[in-house]
């Protein structure tokens, strides 16, 4: 039990810095309304073998990129009230879901900020002084849908191949045993 939570946290964090490099990227593709950018963008996360679906949307909460998440109609209405939710209520903040061998990540896009000639020098003067959260305009969301299916199918091929290990072991420490009880029962000569 303790690989499977193992397992389970290190394929919830791939799936979170998944969502998390989308949603970086997408910062330019939803400020300049570039389907183009976004359609390659989610179709580049839709590679990874675990993803089920990726969708992108502005800070309404309308769909400028959708991939798959059709396939799911059992949870599509909830994925994009889900949206809705986060984005009227806590759109700076990320989110994750559960629904039977899928998580779902939903990753706020910021508008993207650069800094300033002077800001840099007026951090450094105000590191003696309490951080403040940084607020960030929210101009969108990236949403993936990620399948546990693989982590469960990996752990079930490992215990397979330690019962075959286990079984070979035996096999050899059986062969191995006889020989030294036929070696040690012949007679000196």
């Amino acid at each position: 039990d303790q690989e499977r939570s193992l397992m389970l946290r290190e394929f919830q964090r791939h799936g979170f810095s998944l969502a998390e490099n989308l949603a970086y990227s997408a910062e330019y593709g939803i400020l300049f309304n570039d389907n183009d950018i976004l359609e390659k963008l989610a179709d580049g996360v839709m590679k990874d073998r675990d993803m089920l679906f990726a969708m992108i949307v502005d800070a309404q909460g309308h769909p400028l990129v959708e991939k798959s998440l059709q396939d799911f109609p059992e949870i599509e209405a909830s994925v994009r009230q889900r949206v809705q939710d986060i984005l009227q209520n806590t759109p700076t903040v990320p989110f994750t879901g559960h629904y039977d061998d899928m998580y779902q990540i939903f990753m706020p896009v910021f508008v993207p900020t650069v800094q300033k000639d002077g800001e840099a020098d007026a951090r450094s003067d105000a590191a003696h002084q309490p951080l403040e959260p940084e607020q960030r305009e929210t101009q969108g969301m990236a949403v993936i849908g990620v399948s546990f299916n693989r982590v469960t199918e990996s752990l079930a091929e490992i215990q397979k191949q330690v019962i075959r290990l286990a079984i070979v072991v035996l096999g050899v420490a059986l062969v191995a045993s006889r020989l030294l009880v036929e070696l040690i029962n012949r007679p000196i000569e």
